[in-house]
């Protein structure tokens, strides 16, 4: 049972019993109890090499039109070559006290052993599987904490709708992504994909990347 179904029951159980002085609720206005009643969100962060971009990222994350204290925040950071743990540490320390909680996990500091000669883009086996593992990790420990969604989020993806959490948590899907800006032909998603589980362009792929249609799409895959 969600903790927001737990919460209504026991607001029916208690609005039974104040007759008989039981129970007593009292709340300053409907703003107040409804911001008690939002759904807890879990907001897992990848960042690497992104000191420069993460002024930018988390000022998207502090603008979104959602009750911070039932956010929690998970952070992963690994294989850096700039300041981007000291621009965390910063970020956290002014703002861990807004929101349910912070946590910064720090991964080792040199290159994937892969990676040598290798520009800052490239990405080496083992830094797919290290994203890979980060991302299960922050799936379970959704699963086995307060939340009752998860966001998945990297450090280079920037938040521009301050409604984002509310439209898609409004959209009651298991699986759901908004899809990303992009200044190519590649995006967040998959239109289509071959019997053998390879990519396949759909037919109103472009439509859809163009925002000539717009709205709500059944599509096999989602990613970063």
């Amino acid at each position: 049972m969600r903790y927001t179904d737990i919460f209504k029951t026991w607001m029916v159980l208690c609005l039974a019993l104040i007759n008989f002085g039981i129970c007593y609720v009292e709340l300053d206005d409907e703003a107040e109890f409804q911001a008690e009643v939002e759904p807890t969100v879990t907001i897992a962060i990848l960042a690497r090499n992104a000191a420069s971009n993460l002024p930018w990222f988390f000022g998207g994350i502090e603008n979104l039109n959602y009750p911070k204290h039932r956010i929690d925040i998970w952070i992963s950071t690994d294989h850096n070559e700039d300041d981007t743990e000291s621009v965390l540490k910063t970020w956290i320390d002014a703002m861990k006290p807004l929101y349910h909680n912070i946590n910064l996990t720090i991964g080792e500091s040199s290159r994937y052993v892969d990676e040598a000669g290798e520009h800052l883009g490239h990405w080496s086996e083992m830094r797919y599987d290290n994203v890979i593992k980060l991302r299960q990790e922050a799936l379970d420990l959704a699963r086995h904490r307060w939340s009752d969604y998860l966001l998945m989020i990297d450090s280079d993806q920037f938040i521009h709708d301050r409604n984002l959490l509310r439209h898609l948590i409004s959209q009651d899907k298991p699986v759901i992504a908004p899809m990303m800006n992009s200044t190519s032909l590649y995006t967040n998603f998959w239109g289509a994909v071959t019997e053998d589980g390879f990519y396949k362009r759909s037919d109103d792929y472009l439509d859809i990347l163009e925002r000539f249609k717009t709205g709500t799409f059944n599509v096999p895959m989602v990613h970063r």
